[in-house]
């Protein structure tokens, strides 16, 4: 994969030198820059590659009382001056009064977020997975509107809460892109930093760049979704919200839906039922993310009230999802009326890596399947009576019971005996299910 453009997020700072250059190197190159951020996009560009900066100011930033003293713009330090005064309208919109921080207008973009504890007279309440949520919003929102190749998280500026948040910010972003990209190479996402700069600034400071974020991501759900009436995800996501609420939980209901079928070794389910379009699914996300900043965005003094814990996995399930889905769409596995035991055997049980199921790392699932595949279709006693019309695999299998048991199913990938259909023409074997029994194995691969 290569989307060609690296995204920079750096820890906003205010100080009276504010406005002065450093040298930084990068690769026996010195970038005169405010700011390490702005000096490492410099050195993408010089390397024919796009950046772009996104600073993160703490909202407590402007209140520094020694601003007045400082060789600043003048409108800057008038609006600043003019806080105090007009604290409702602060906190309620910070952007209009960073938009003239003299580092915003090099940033691509700009993030105000949170702050916590008392600073200048003033008191800040938030919580720490706030400050991670804001960060990754933004960082989630702006990968929705434009994919990005790496993702460099400078820790050169900033107090330690603001740098922690934004690593963790960092480490979601990593499980939400893998989680959505199990085919893809991985997405970089690296710290930097500089030499500490301390005092009067000196002649250089190194760069150190390259430590690479890893976390490690399984194929699992998030939450449980146990139908398409259990809205206890959705309507912790929306709660006010009707429609909002019904459309996020079709996304998730058929997201668990899918994620069972493939974790339970039910190929022939990925057959029988339409999974959502992948632009359907960032429209999900999209709508999530903006409940959350509904939320965040409303009073920049006190604490939101947002659940990072039902946020996550609100995302997180949709990023599994939306990965599901381009892994079918990779092996042409689309909805369709019947589908052979040949198609069967050649994407879901074939081994070493050429298997749907190796993707995921469900590397036991093909040798299961074939065994199931093996003792219900091939054998020479079963196969010789398959006809060309479609009947019920009951008809040709041993066995007293005409229901349709949950645990069988799940037992026999899916090829319980009382709810499949077989048929067969002189080259292959064709297998469907019962459409009677459609709505039972849904509710079975709800449950389990």
């Amino acid at each position: 994969m290569s989307y060609g453009k690296n995204v920079i997020y750096q820890i906003g700072r205010l100080d009276k030198n504010i406005a002065n250059d450093i040298n930084f190197k990068i690769e026996e190159n010195l970038y005169a820059a405010p700011l390490s951020s702005f000096a490492l996009k410099k050195y993408f560009e010089d390397s024919n590659m796009r950046a772009e900066v996104i600073l993160c100011y703490p909202v407590s930033l402007l209140f520094d009382s020694r601003v007045q003293g400082w060789d600043l713009e003048k409108e800057f330090k008038e609006k600043i001056g003019e806080i105090r005064e007009r604290k409702a309208d602060y906190f309620r919109d910070p952007l209009s009064w960073f938009r003239l921080h003299p580092h915003s207008a090099e940033a691509e973009d700009i993030l105000v977020l949170h702050s916590i504890g008392e600073y200048e007279g003033e008191n800040f309440f938030t919580a720490f997975e706030v400050l991670v949520l804001e960060v990754f919003f933004h960082m989630l929102e702006r990968y929705l509107a434009e994919p990005y190749s790496c993702l460099y998280l400078d820790i050169s500026s900033g107090l330690n809460i603001y740098v922690s948040a934004l690593v963790e910010a960092g480490r979601l972003f990593s499980t939400f892109y893998k989680l959505s990209n199990w085919k893809n190479p991985e997405l970089g996402i690296y710290l930097v930093f500089s030499d500490p700069i301390l005092g009067t600034p000196k002649k250089e400071y190194n760069m150190y760049r390259d430590y690479k974020i890893k976390t490690a991501v399984f194929f699992s759900a998030p939450e449980k979704i146990r139908g398409e009436n259990d809205f206890a995800l959705a309507k912790s996501l929306a709660e006010n919200r009707r429609e909002v609420k019904r459309k996020l939980q079709d996304l998730f209901s058929r997201a668990y839906l899918f994620f069972s079928a493939i974790q339970n070794n039910i190929p022939l389910a990925l057959y029988t039922f339409e999974p959502h379009s992948a632009e359907e699914i960032e429209l999900g996300l999209k709508k999530i993310l903006e409940l959350g900043w509904e939320e965040i965005r409303s009073d920049y003094q006190k604490n939101p009230h947002i659940s990072k814990d039902i946020f996550i996995k609100g995302i997180f399930l949709l990023a599994l999802y939306k990965g599901i889905v381009a892994t079918l769409e990779e092996f042409e596995i689309h909805p369709k009326k019947e589908v052979s035991l040949s198609e069967i055997k050649e994407k879901f049980c074939n081994s070493g890596g050429r298997s749907f199921y190796d993707v995921f790392g469900l590397f036991l699932n093909p040798t299961y399947l074939k065994h199931e595949v093996s003792n219900n279709f091939e054998k020479e006693c079963y196969r010789v009576k398959f006809l060309p019309e479609w009947r019920p695999l009951h008809d040709f299998l041993e066995g007293e019971s005409r229901d349709l048991h949950p645990r069988n199913f799940i037992a026999h990938c899916g090829f319980e005996r009382n709810c499949v259909e077989v048929k067969k023409n002189d080259q292959d074997i064709f297998l469907r299910y019962k459409e009677v029994v459609i709505e039972k194995i849904k509710k079975i691969l709800w449950n389990n």
